[in-house]
């Protein structure tokens, strides 16, 4: 299922409250939203040194999520973003956790 362009304020809206996620390699990190500077946050349990991204950074992301989804490969898989952010790890998760996909695991 493609990402909506919505899927910002969707998003954003879940992580009005911090959440403890897990990337794929089972390493715990916090997630929120910071409104005044309009940003995602992400903080590694094991570093607690910040990551941000932004909207532009997210429709990246997005457009090519969506294009992955079209040539029948699995937008899950973070090592398909390596031009269009080095965060997809951490975007990857957040979108998986929000409930913004329910794709199914292809190749």
């Amino acid at each position: 299922m493609p990402l909506e362009q919505d899927s910002w304020e969707q998003l954003t809206g879940w992580l009005n409250r911090e959440r403890e996620l897990t990337l794929s390699r089972g390493k715990p990190f916090l997630a929120r939203f910071d409104r005044v500077a309009n940003e995602l946050t992400f903080t590694p349990s094991e570093t607690g040194i910040e990551r941000r991204v932004g909207r532009e950074e997210w429709n990246r992301f997005v457009a090519r999520f969506n294009e992955i989804e079209r040539s029948g490969y699995d937008p899950l898989r973070p090592g398909h973003y390596p031009r269009v952010t080095f965060n997809s790890s951490y975007l990857v998760s957040v979108t998986t956790g929000a409930g913004l996909t329910n794709t199914r695991t292809r190749r």
